[in-house]
């Protein structure tokens, strides 16, 4: 689905409340790193003593925010310059 039939089906009422729950709930990576973080946790803690046993935020691994060097309107440019993907066989023009 693109995003323009997402806008189509979607009302502002309903998107915000999707944006609301993502906000709140963890997907993909940040998912993957909090299951991968609590298993590690778990293999190490019963070889520590109760009183020194780390948080979950000592195995999660910290993201380092990218930040975009070059403006959106100028990765639109470029998209805008490569062909368009038609299926095998499809005119090319």
């Amino acid at each position: 689905m693109t995003l323009a039939e997402l806008g189509q089906r979607m009302s502002a009422r309903e998107m915000s409340w999707w944006e609301a729950y993502s906000s709140v709930e963890p997907f993909g990576i940040d998912l993957l790193n909090l299951l991968a973080a609590n298993i590690s946790r778990w293999a190490v803690w019963p070889h520590l003593k109760e009183d020194s046993r780390p948080g979950l935020e000592t195995f999660a691994l910290q993201f380092v925010p990218v930040e975009n060097t070059q403006p959106v309107e100028q990765i639109l440019a470029v998209c805008e310059t490569m062909p368009k993907h038609t299926p095998q066989g499809g005119d090319h023009t």
